[in-house]
């Protein structure tokens, strides 16, 4: 069985879980295979932070776009209930009951455009 560079400097970073045996192998592999431990461990930590970075990013993203979708329903959805208010008060309750139900239907229909969306990826 070959190891990459990657499960071998991981097997150098758990060494102390190690048998003296298996310590004396690890040695002779990085030493014939003439593998930069310290450089695997820099491109490792590189790769870590720019993966972190990536998340903060979709975090950020997904919170942007979340707050637009949120906008979008009040700037819609409050107006309608208002006129509903003001013209047909008699009707308020079923305005108010049948502009929720589409907000909710909406948010389904967007949930499951962003699932579609994702499974695409």
């Amino acid at each position: 069985m070959c190891l990459t560079e990657w499960e071998l400097a991981d097997l150098d970073a758990r060494r102390s879980s190690l048998t003296e045996e298996a310590c004396i192998a690890l040695d002779a592999v990085l030493a014939n295979r003439t593998i930069d431990l310290k450089k695997v461990r820099q491109i490792e930590a590189e790769e870590e932070t720019k993966q972190a970075a990536l998340e903060v990013r979709k975090v950020g993203k997904r919170q942007t776009r979340d707050a637009r979708v949120i906008k979008i329903f009040l700037v819609v959805g409050i107006p309608i209930i208002i006129f509903g208010a003001l013209f047909r008060p008699e009707r308020f309750l079923e305005t108010l009951v049948s502009t929720g139900v589409q907000v909710v239907f909406l948010g389904f229909i967007y949930w499951g455009y962003l699932r579609w969306k994702r499974s695409k990826k």
